[in-house]
């Protein structure tokens, strides 16, 4: 397997802090809708950037780089949290967004790594209406 090169990586990051820029600038003509929607529904569809360009792209990598100590990164399963050890943010499993204290994080940006494994333990509706409460947050799932 080929490995990802640095300018692949770089392009990669670029790419997606393009999208969620794009995204938080695209939604605010979508407000009026939020109390009709709810906040869940508002956020799976305003605020949402989901990207996938296959394995190896720098998705981990990326999340690491750009997760602060309020924001959430929701992995898989536990065996996950080894590449995420060094950064700041909240690690959760699907099994621990159930736990106490969950609601009281208050994260502004939500990392998805590998939705489609996480989503097999949690639908991403609950997902979103245990870690929503605010139309200013952002959730990027990367991968598929």
């Amino acid at each position: 397997m080929k490995p990802v090169t640095e300018e692949d990586c770089k392009d990669f990051h670029a790419a997606v802090d393009h999208l969620i820029a794009l995204n938080e600038r695209r939604r605010e003509p979508f407000r009026e809708s939020l109390s009709s929607m709810g906040l869940v529904r508002w956020l799976r569809e305003f605020g949402t950037v989901h990207v996938d360009i296959g394995r190896r792209a720098g998705k981990t990598t990326y999340i690491s780089k750009r997760v602060a100590a309020v924001d959430v990164i929701v992995i898989p399963h536990a065996t996950f949290a080894r590449s995420y050890a060094a950064s700041p943010g909240w690690r959760l499993t699907p099994d621990s967004l159930w736990g106490p204290g969950v609601i009281d994080l208050h994260p502004r940006k939500i990392y998805v790594d590998e939705p489609t494994l996480v989503f097999q333990n949690i639908s991403p509706f609950e997902m979103y209406r245990l870690l929503a409460w605010d139309p200013d947050q952002t959730f990027v799932l990367l991968g598929d």
